[in-house]
């Protein structure tokens, strides 16, 4: 046999989960080379629109600081802009700042690290913006940002075009607004010679600050506005027909629409306005040269008041007299100017949700055409709006996933969809599409709605009479969340005959079955499952499940400082009754698994022992542990285990510890051995096998602290015992803990079904929020 007939593996990423930063500005739509970028945790994660506008999936992650990031911006361009390459800022809870290059290759996006700013224990950057200056061979990027000390901060950077490199970078210093924070940051090139950036403070004033645009650096406050009676938390510049507008939103729920007028000093140009509107008039001065060339005049156009809550962000329309507003009042608006007075504005279009589970908008965008809006809420779930021919906004379906770390993840038997368990507090169920597109004592039991299995028959190419036998045995009810309760809950009776016939009508079929996919409102509200048992007898937190292949039997274990809590209960899946009790451990069991023969239960715990129970021959619920590994190998591993895997024939299992250890054991049913032991760089914290020998080697996957995964094949008869195939760097794969890896129980390919014996597909879980798919092929 070829050695290294294995050793060739191609490893692709195919699908991406994740949710948004639950926060304001972290959500930005390239204007310049159509690209969406959001933050989720450590991350700044991408998404390349469809022909139709339309984002389905997201394409590329890449870490961006080393710690959450808390805003992120687009730098602001000329709207007459051609060029291939965006400059995006980002800034940290660290209060370090970053300048990237974002470019298209193909279809993928090409991300690039321009400068680093780093902030020593300033604390996190609220908000960030930039302007972009083209020159000929350079671009001129002067960025601000705002420190949580009140302080702004401005830098100057020259960057070249071809081949694109920083070439300088200057400081302005920084400026304070104290006693006031800044809560929001906009710049625009207000001359040839000055930039002017418009500040939003926790005073309820707009603070203008002017800098110089080449040459020498200066930095000062020109003046100040008034008008908001709150926060001024969001704002937005537009350039329409050679106008300067500015909108800003404060969190008295009031929009206010300004216009900026630039005069020169040495003409005698008037340009047409309203002078009673003008709110304040000044001089940009520039302190070098004690000269002053333009006058600028600020007048207030319009105020807008439809929202109740919070104005978290605004947005204007590329190429029309739109604004997009978003607020904690669960709408996003589209306002629009009239034709025969531009002071006169209306409420175009109203989004958002009526009472169910929503929360209030972060944030939302218009796309580069302006014919695509694109949301996050509270939750760090999107939704999305497409402009239809008859000028009304339709809502579609569009990527999402988990805004908080996901600790667990399981393929159904037929390989056919992917669980994921998240501390948001929510289970999702990941199915491809046909279509572009909590601590508790309690276990909890739920039952497939038929709600649930007719979304999946719609919006999935798989035979759903392979995930389900019987139809008759679902239940026949969505369910809801009473506003004081915390079980899901029937939404109308099951005995009732008037319900039955209305559930089977076609107006509730209509409403709630509709083709494609589901939006998250849908998801959120329709998709529910429904509670059918509480299952008592664990005196802490459930801390880890799992159940047998078959699904006949569920293993619980809770967290537990003391032996006398730190045992693994039974139960069955037919009445759901407490079977047996296992006690091996003397504290919190960190991970359970079956063998696939079902008659071994491998347990791993912060003990920093593993123990094996089997089962007995003539009960199915009669369970005794076999054997610890304390009786024998009671120091192979020094820290915590925190994971475990059986080989698919049952010969072997492996255990990985936060001692960055990876073991290796041989059992013949009765007692264990040590074959291997593999020191790593980082704790080894997730682990799997390949469901079938690939050559007669065994081929593992392992996930590290650090969040990389590597690849790695063994046989027992090599004299080495291990050879590593193929490592995911930290950047394909996760910013944060690996917390689970599961291998697609059947070979090929999970997004369009196509059966290969040499493909198989990897799905992982991490702390960084995100749940991942790859496809590995073995040549």
């Amino acid at each position: 046999m070829d050695r290294n007939e294995t050793h060739r593996l191609a490893i692709k990423q195919t699908f991406i989960g994740r949710g948004c930063a639950k926060r304001k500005s972290c959500l930005d739509w390239s204007k310049v080379i159509d690209v969406v970028v959001f933050a989720s945790f450590r991350d700044i994660c991408f998404v390349i629109p469809n022909e139709s506008s339309r984002c389905t999936s997201i394409n590329q992650t890449v870490e961006a600081h080393d710690s959450s990031v808390t805003c992120l911006k687009f730098l602001y361009r000329r709207s007459n802009c051609s060029e291939d390459v965006d400059y995006l800022l980002t800034g940290s809870a660290r209060g370090n700042v970053r300048l990237w290059a974002v470019s298209l290759s193909e279809k993928s996006v090409v991300v690039a690290l321009i400068s680093d700013f780093v902030n020593i224990a300033v604390g996190p950057i609220n908000c960030c913006t930039g302007v972009v200056l083209d020159f000929i061979s350079n671009d001129v990027i002067i960025i601000g940002y705002a420190l949580p000390n009140s302080l702004l901060n401005v830098e100057r950077l020259t960057v070249r075009k071809h081949p694109m490199e920083l070439v300088q970078k200057e400081s302005y210093g920084s400026i304070s607004v104290k006693p006031a924070l800044i809560v929001s940051l906009a710049v625009y090139r207000a001359s040839a010679e000055n930039v002017l950036f418009i500040v939003g403070t926790t005073s309820n004033n707009i603070d203008l600050i002017c800098a110089s645009c080449t040459g020498a650096l200066w930095l000062q406050k020109v003046s100040s506005v008034r008008g908001h009676s709150d926060w001024v938390c969001t704002i937005s510049i537009s350039e329409y027909e050679n106008n300067i507008l500015v909108a800003t939103g404060g969190n008295e729920s009031v929009i206010r629409i300004w216009r900026f007028d630039l005069y020169q000093n040495d003409t005698n140009e008037v340009k047409e306005s309203n002078t009673a509107a003008v709110v304040v008039s000044f001089n940009l001065f520039d302190p070098i040269s004690d000269a002053s060339h333009y006058t600028l005049h600020i007048s207030l156009l319009s105020i807008l008041n439809a929202h109740h809550d919070w104005i978290c962000s605004l947005d204007w329309h590329p190429y029309k007299m739109w604004l997009l507003s978003s607020s904690n009042d669960k709408t996003v608006i589209v306002w629009e100017s009239a034709e025969t007075d531009p002071n006169l504005w209306s409420d175009r279009a109203r989004m958002g949700s009526i009472g169910g589970q929503a929360v209030g908008f972060f944030g939302a965008c218009f796309s580069s055409a302006g014919s695509t809006i694109l949301a996050y809420t509270y939750f760090g779930g999107f939704c999305s709006w497409q402009l239809e021919k008859n000028n009304s906004w339709k809502s579609v379906a569009t990527f999402g996933g988990h805004s908080g770390q996901v600790k667990d993840i399981a393929w159904d038997p037929t390989g056919s969809y992917l669980l994921s368990c998240s501390c948001d507090q929510t289970t999702r169920c990941y199915a491809p599409s046909a279509d572009d597109a909590t601590d508790e004592k309690i276990f909890r039991v739920f039952t497939t709605p038929r709600s649930f299995i007719r979304t999946l028959r719609i919006v999935s190419k798989f035979d759903c009479n392979q995930l389900v036998l019987d139809e008759l045995q679902l239940a026949q009810r969505n369910v809801s969340i009473p506003a004081l309760g915390l079980s899901n809950m029937v939404l109308h009776s099951e005995d009732s005959e008037n319900n039955e016939d209305f559930y089977n009508s076609s107006e509730y079929n209509s409403s709630i079955f509709e083709e494609g996919l589901q939006v998250e409102e849908k998801l959120m509200e329709s998709t529910l499952w429904p509670e059918i048992q509480k299952l008592y007898g664990h005196g802490f937190e459930v801390f880890t499940v799992a159940s047998n292949h078959s699904g006949t039997l569920v293993a619980t274990s809770c967290k537990a400082s003391t032996e006398e809590n730190a045992f693994i209960l039974i139960w069955d899946s037919d009445q759901w009754r407490h079977r047996c009790h296992i006690r091996c451990h003397k504290l919190t069991v960190v991970q359970l698994a079956f063998s696939n023969s079902e008659s071994f239960l491998l347990s791993v715990s912060r003990d920093r022992t593993f123990a094996i129970s089997a089962r007995s021959s003539r009960n199915l619920y009669d369970w005794r542990v076999l054997l610890t590994s304390e009786q024998k190998y009671s120091k192979v591993h020094t820290r915590i285990i925190w994971c475990c895997s059986w080989s698919p024939d049952d010969r072997y299992f492996v255990t990985g510890s936060r001692d960055k250890k990876l073991c290796i054991w041989c059992f013949d049913g009765k007692d264990i051995q040590l074959l291997l032991q593999k020191k790593y760089a980082h704790a080894v914290t997730a682990v799997d096998f390949l469901p079938e020998q690939c050559n007669n080697h065994y081929i593992l996957a392992l996930g590290f602290e650090n969040g990389n995964i590597k690849i790695e094949r063994w046989s027992p008869a090599e004299s080495d015992n291990n050879d590593s195939t193929s490592c995911l760097n930290h950047l394909s794969a996760h910013s944060e803990t690996i917390n689970t890896l599961r291998f697609r129980p059947i070979k090929g390919s999970w997004l369009n079904g196509a059966s290969e014996n040499n493909m198989w597909e990897l799905a992982s879980a991490s702390d960084d929020s995100s749940v991942k798919v790859h496809q590995l092929i073995l040549s």
